[in-house]
């Protein structure tokens, strides 16, 4: 198995292995020593913090959308279905925005975009679900 390993010495680490710790306080450093740009480093901090942040959100989207489906006896597949292409297309917003960090690294602020949109939903719909319709009264007055 010994020959098949590659045992060569690599200098350069990968900039996965650097802890965010040292990314937060040698910015710089760690971009020469990898060769990746700025932007490349700010997608990958940013990356790491925005993706707990959004998996607590697409959670509590969960959680409302249970909640706001209320009792059927047909079950709530429909609901479950629409939270799930709903998520899919979060995510999917959230891998896209990917690219622009990269190419501007000024542009950081994108990377929590789908949390805050997940977690706008998620009080969108436990609103919905706490009662009775405020809009819908004044409408009807």
């Amino acid at each position: 198995i010994s020959n098949i390993l590659n045992t060569g010495e690599t200098t350069q680490r990968r900039v996965r292995s650097i802890p965010t710790w040292e990314m937060l306080a040698r910015w710089d450093e760690i971009s020469k020593e990898t060769g990746q740009s700025l932007g490349f480093l700010t997608a990958e901090l940013h990356g790491r913090i925005s993706q707990p942040l959004f998996a607590i959100a697409t959670a509590l989207f969960g959680f409302a959308v249970l909640i706001s489906s209320g009792f059927s006896r047909f079950g709530t597949w429909r609901e479950v279905f629409a939270a799930f292409a709903t998520l899919l297309l979060l995510d999917s917003f959230r891998a896209a925005l990917t690219d622009p960090i990269r190419d501007n690294p000024d542009m950081w602020p994108l990377a929590y975009l789908p949390s805050l949109v997940g977690v706008l939903l998620t009080v969108g719909l436990l609103a919905y679900s706490s009662g009775p319709n405020p809009l819908r009264k004044r409408a009807a007055a």
